[in-house]
């Protein structure tokens, strides 16, 4: 929809729709179109939220408020963290300068447990220097809301971080888990892998899987990227280019 006009983006919708009635099951298309629209959400890479909306619209049309509740809930938790985060931002602002620690920025999404694709087992410990972050917007939100609990999934979670690859300075965008592998690296050059998943308190497989694509990409030097055992060596590539 990228270079689309308004009128030509509700032709593709109404033809996206016809193909759509044509599925028997129609619960597997929910499931899917959940996780894919959960996504681009959460990562905020949905060009057109008015066409994303109108498209659930026209499902709603055709299938009912049942069919759609869910995904309405998703819209309403993104457009409510938006007003929590500009209301907390100035907050969060005053305790990083404080902290010596300008130029850094947080965001958070608060979803409404059961209307979300969200993975029960989301274990991670976070880098010590974040974890002030997270306990400052739980002071914030508690208060706002002391009848709540907020629980971090932080597998749907996503970071940029600065890094220095010898005298070179790179960006690298990051899901949360790979942030708090890579982040154990600022203090060494070195571990097992068995190390980092003890470190980080992250699901082996978990962690084998959000390491191997760093492997691949030469970020980390590894034996092998497809199988990791225990005791392989992980190490920081200061040639990574």
């Amino acid at each position: 929809f990228k270079n689309l006009k308004d009128t030509e983006i509700e032709n593709e919708l109404i033809d996206i729709l016809d193909i759509f009635k044509y599925i028997s099951s129609k619960d597997i298309f929910e499931k899917h179109y959940k996780a894919f629209l959960s996504k681009r959400l959460l990562q905020e890479r949905t060009l057109n939220e008015e066409s994303e909306k109108s498209f659930v619209q026209k499902l709603q049309q055709e299938c009912g408020s049942y069919f759609t509740s869910k995904i309405e809930v998703m819209f309403k938790d993104i457009s409510l963290s938006r007003m929590i985060m500009n209301n907390f931002r100035p907050i969060f602002q005053d305790h990083i300068s404080k902290g010596g620690e300008s130029g850094n920025s947080f965001d958070v999404k608060i979803l409404t447990i059961g209307n979300w694709p969200v993975q029960e087992n989301t274990n991670c410990k976070i880098p010590e220097e974040l974890e002030s972050w997270t306990k400052l917007f739980e002071k914030y939100y508690t208060n706002m809301h002391p009848g709540r609990v907020l629980k971090w999934a932080y597998s749907l979670g996503s970071a940029e971080l600065r890094a220095n690859f010898g005298s070179k300075k790179k960006e690298l965008v990051v899901t949360s888990y790979q942030m708090s592998m890579l982040m154990l690296f600022n203090e060494t050059d070195s571990y097992t892998f068995e190390e980092i998943y003890n470190r980080t308190l992250i699901d082996r497989e978990e962690a084998s899987n959000h390491l191997a694509p760093l492997i691949h990409l030469k970020v980390l030097l590894a034996k092998s990227e497809n199988e990791i055992n225990d005791n392989d060596v992980i190490t920081f590539n200061p040639n990574f280019n």
